[in-house]
């Protein structure tokens, strides 16, 4: 289920005020070097009376969208990463991209600079879990000063020490069990715990740095895996989609 947001008439709103907006609270230049973010499709002066915030651009999205008589869609993913050749209808992503100009339905898309920011659902499932004086795993100093800046990752000390299999059920308030797999002792008692949605497996050197004893992202690659496990930090997978999706509402809601 994606999440719409409506304005209404009387509130119409451009594409370029959204793209102002979301530059307020996820900077877009501190998105990483090989992201594509911002206004991929449409007109930066184009009036929106109703967004559709989705994870992914698909054909379903396309369609929600226009049953909502949404103009904009913000998706997480980027739909365009590399140049396109051709826009020809029967090809991915080029097809996507016709039928958006099509329906005179904009997209931005918010990654990287979601991920670092003080919205971004690493911070929203710190406040899940309940983590107190939580701070960035890895920070660029370019954007340290930037408003809604954060960082990637986050890490920091639960209330109180809880098992692996206690952390999980704690999960289970934002994805269904089955989709949580756990790397390590499930009996282990854990208090300090480092956060990175999507896949963040990149990030595990630093967390293990800075003494996380449990590491929870979406995925994990297997030599990331063996890295952690040798230096006796367990880790917890939730799904890439799974681990990004709580930061549709929260964007909604701002």
């Amino acid at each position: 289920m994606n999440t719409p947001c409506f304005f209404g008439e009387s509130a119409v709103v451009t594409v370029r005020q959204i793209l102002k907006w979301l530059d307020e609270i996820a900077p877009f230049d501190c998105a990483e070097s090989w992201d594509n973010v911002g206004l991929q499709v449409g007109d930066p002066a184009a009036d929106v009376s109703t967004v559709l915030i989705a994870l992914d651009l698909t054909p379903q999205v396309i369609k929600e969208a226009k049953s909502l008589g949404a103009s904009c869609i913000i998706t997480h993913h980027p739909l365009i990463f590399k140049p396109l050749s051709s826009l020809k209808y029967s090809e991915y992503p080029a097809s996507l991209v016709c039928e958006l100009i099509k329906s005179n339905i904009s997209l931005i898309v918010a990654h990287t600079n979601l991920d670092a920011s003080r919205e971004g659902t690493n911070v929203v499932l710190a406040e899940v879990l309940g983590l107190s004086a939580y701070v960035p795993i890895e920070v660029n100093p370019s954007c340290i000063d930037k408003p809604g800046y954060m960082g990637l990752g986050v890490s920091g000390e639960l209330p109180e020490e809880v098992s692996i299999t206690e952390l999980c059920k704690k999960l289970t308030t934002i994805v269904p069990p089955e989709q949580i797999s756990v790397v390590g002792d499930k009996k282990r008692r854990i208090k300090r715990i480092a956060i990175c949605t999507g896949s963040g497996g990149a990030l595990i050197p630093q967390a293990i740095v800075m003494g996380a004893q449990c590491f929870i992202s979406g995925e994990i690659k297997y030599h990331d895996a063996q890295h952690a496990l040798f230096s006796g930090l367990d880790l917890i997978t939730i799904g890439h989609c799974g681990s990004e999706k709580p930061r549709e509402k929260r964007i909604a809601a701002l």
